[in-house]
């Protein structure tokens, strides 16, 4: 039985924590689409994806898996598919939307598509958070806009219905009109940070701007949909995490000012301690956001955590204080 080393930070927020690394706290769950109900059986099955859907009930953004091309077929496969080939930055899967088609017999007609998570948890007011993401071009593109962004809504876009025309609202993050996203080989990254309003629980992502604001030009490349030619970027690793803008931070041993750490008591077992506070709650998630373990019991000041059956790697458990305040436990297990 291999042996645990826990190397253990214990972060308390009223803002949060930038880890270093490759891998990060994030909010989002599924970020690189792996995780699925159902293999996508053909274009516009993007709810097939845990936790992601349609944040406009009139479009049918993508959902592209490896499993499609063994299983099915090669619509939404990875990494040949209806709109090109390329292979996931990270995994097997990723997302696609449509960022800009016009309607050629009336210019004004203009369809868009906006993909849509709920984050783990609300972003806390006042605090810089992080949003980073990477897109590619699709090969069929035939048109391109470098317009494309994300937006934090408050509640859930469910029913919204905007025939011919984009989602009204300015997203906090949006890509600069420098930074190409042409690129079909590799990957583009487009980040930013914004300061929370406090709220924010929904992730939504597509071409904010309305036809007279969108920059487009024509690639060469196809045109697929027939007779409309179209901007499609698939999109891939998508993270929100809180910046680097700390309170504090404690090595992990019972005299943290906080009163919150770690017992290791035996291999793969530990306990979370809070001297001070009733801890309400705790999950545990891996690096690709995935919540492996959780207790929203909310009655007492430890609690045991079996590792047993964790792969080796980093880990983060968030703990949430009867005083409201949070705490990010980073834990490698080796």
């Amino acid at each position: 039985m291999k042996k645990l080393f826990y190397s253990v930070v214990i972060i308390w927020i009223l803002v949060s924590v930038t880890l270093t690394g490759n891998c990060q706290y994030n909010l989002v769950q599924n970020p690189s689409f792996e995780m699925y109900g159902i293999c996508p059986g053909g274009l516009g099955q993007l709810t097939n994806a845990n936790f992601w859907t349609e944040a406009v009930t009139n479009v049918s953004p993508e959902f592209f898996h490896a499993c499609a091309n063994i299983q099915i077929n090669d619509d939404a496969g990875v990494p040949q598919n209806k709109f090109g080939f390329q292979n996931a930055r990270t995994g097997l899967g990723y997302g696609g939307i449509c960022t800009e088609i016009t309607n050629p017999t009336n210019p004004t007609q203009t369809y868009r598509e906006y993909i849509q998570t709920e984050l783990i948890d609300f972003l806390l007011p006042g605090v810089q958070y992080t949003v980073s993401f990477y897109v590619s071009a699709a090969d069929s593109c035939g048109r391109l806009t470098n317009n494309f962004g994300a937006y934090f809504s408050n509640i859930e876009l469910d029913s919204v219905v905007y025939p011919f025309s984009n989602l009204s609202f300015q997203p906090q993050i949006e890509n600069p009109p420098t930074n190409d996203l042409g690129d079909r080989i590799g990957w583009t990254p487009i980040s930013g940070t914004f300061i929370a309003n406090g709220g924010e629980k929904f992730i939504i992502i597509g071409n904010f701007r309305p036809h007279q604001t969108t920059t487009v030009t024509n690639t060469g490349w196809g045109t697929w949909p027939p007779n409309m030619a179209s901007a499609y970027l698939y999109i891939d690793d998508i993270l929100v995490t809180p910046t680097d803008s700390l309170t504090s931070i404690y090595e992990n041993n019972s005299n943290s000012n906080e009163g919150v750490f770690l017992s290791t008591i035996a291999d793969n077992q530990f306990v979370i301690n809070s001297k001070n506070h009733t801890i309400n709650s705790y999950e545990v998630a891996n690096c690709l956001g995935q919540i492996i373990d959780k207790n929203f019991t909310g009655d007492g000041n430890s609690y045991l955590i079996s590792m047993e059956d964790f792969a080796t790697g980093i880990y983060f458990i968030r703990i949430k204080l009867n005083d409201h305040n949070i705490h990010i436990l980073k834990i490698f297990k080796t």
